[in-house]
């Protein structure tokens, strides 16, 4: 029974859905749904789910059960550690026969296979001896930063043939949206690696040149990436470019509203932006980002795809489950998410209505 418990409360199974990683998945899947001239069957889309939800529990999971002896050093503990390896294990191998399966579902193309067999190549030699890339400082910094986010995106551009210039430079700019959030894990993790001897980046920088390379360089590069991911994918469907530019001035406009109600004596103000706040606080502020980072993030990240996914239901409703699946990876911050997005496409739609 408490093997089960600890089963069910592994940081694998919350990382796979509920985290960003996998809001950036649902982001390439209604955006290649919306470019592709041919779009995949709805079984096809549940097929790829399953495999790009397995394929981040897998990561999570490898990581954790790699790191075993590094976690004991360092005095880590986690629900892992009530498991038996040889349990941990099954559920890796139960992991990546489940991605197998959905590969044949999808009718095994060749692309989609290589990537993923390379993906998951990296993901354990990231964290597996003697290779264990996580120890090798930058060069285990940047298999970090593609492994968790390009790789998927990838994955499933390939599955769509959306193989153009503006696709690709969409999954490097989402690479190096990943430096500084890789980069702020690794700061915080410096007295536990030191004490297990991993070698990160930020171990070999050192706490304080780390610190001064992620807020003079990784946020701004950053909120740079934000920017000109947000552009590319206006370029990937130029259909959408009104739009965009519609929610764009939305998503100033309420960081704005944000400010005002920070500043407020009263601390009052609308609903909306209560909640909306209280979802910034919730999904970003542990880290200690800015405000102006942590929002620009909570738009690409969510509001993105939440706009996306609309667009791609309302264009194809068959669609509609997969909108729903990626409404519930949003956990708590679904409610306040959902509303804002849902009123602000209602208002860019019949804005741009003229256009269709």
């Amino acid at each position: 029974m408490l093997i089960l418990m600890a089963f069910f409360r592994l940081r694998a199974w919350m990382g796979a859905l509920f985290s960003v990683n996998i809001h950036v998945c649902y982001l390439g899947i209604f955006l290649a749904a919306l470019a592709s001239s041919s779009p995949a069957s709805l079984s096809d889309y549940v097929a790829l789910i399953i495999l790009l939800t397995a394929y981040q529990a897998f990561g999570f999971l490898s990581n954790d059960f790699f790191d075993w002896p590094y976690d004991m050093m360092a005095g880590k503990r986690g629900p892992h550690f009530e498991m038996k390896r040889r349990h941990i294990l099954l559920v890796l191998v139960s992991l990546l026969t489940l991605e197998a399966l959905m590969i044949f579902m999808l009718g095994m193309p060749m692309e989609l296979s290589c990537l993923l067999v390379a993906s998951t190549g990296f993901t354990v030699a990231y964290s597996m001896p003697p290779i264990r890339f996580k120890g090798r400082g930058f060069l285990g910094f940047l298999v970090d930063t593609t492994i968790e986010k390009p790789l998927p995106l990838l994955m499933i551009f390939s599955l769509h043939n959306l193989h153009t210039p503006q696709a690709f430079a969409l999954v490097l700019l989402i690479d190096t949206m990943q430096f500084f959030s890789v980069l702020k894990q690794q700061i915080d993790d410096i007295e536990s690696d030191l004490v297990s001897k991993t070698k990160t980046w930020a171990v070999r920088l050192g706490r304080p040149k780390a610190e001064a390379v992620y807020k003079r360089i990784m946020l701004p590069i950053n909120i740079a990436s934000i920017v000109l991911a947000t552009a590319m994918v206006a370029l990937i469907v130029p259909s959408l470019l009104l739009e965009l530019a519609g929610l764009s001035v939305l998503v100033v406009v309420a960081y704005i509203l944000l400010k005002l109600s920070g500043n407020s004596d009263s601390g009052q103000f609308v609903v909306a932006s209560s909640k909306f706040c209280q979802a910034v606080s919730a999904l970003y502020n542990s880290r200690g980002l800015p405000m102006l980072v942590a929002y620009l993030n909570l738009s690409f990240e969510v509001f993105l795809p939440l706009f996306l996914g609309l667009e791609a239901t309302y264009r194809m409703p068959w669609l509609l489950p997969a909108l729903l699946v990626f409404v519930t990876s949003l956990y708590l911050h679904a409610g306040p998410c959902l509303i804002l997005a849902g009123y602000g496409y209602s208002v860019l739609r019949s804005s741009f209505r003229f256009r269709r």
